[in-house]
């Protein structure tokens, strides 16, 4: 996975110049968090799907 930025004025690019090391620490966490936050709500959907289809 690729983060791509670009800028218009030199503000932008002294600001990304610092927080790209916080960025690249904690993007990965933070996309596995929401990995197995979906992974979890698919589990739960499938675990209640077939007591919504008996309740039908």
């Amino acid at each position: 996975m690729t983060t791509l930025i670009s800028y218009r004025d030199r503000r932008g690019r002294s600001r990304w110049s610092c927080l790209a090391p916080v960025h690249r620490r904690l993007a990965p966490g933070l996309l596995r968090d929401a990995a197995a936050t979906m992974e979890g709500l698919a589990l739960s959907a499938e675990r209640a799907a077939p007591t919504a289809q008996a309740e039908n």
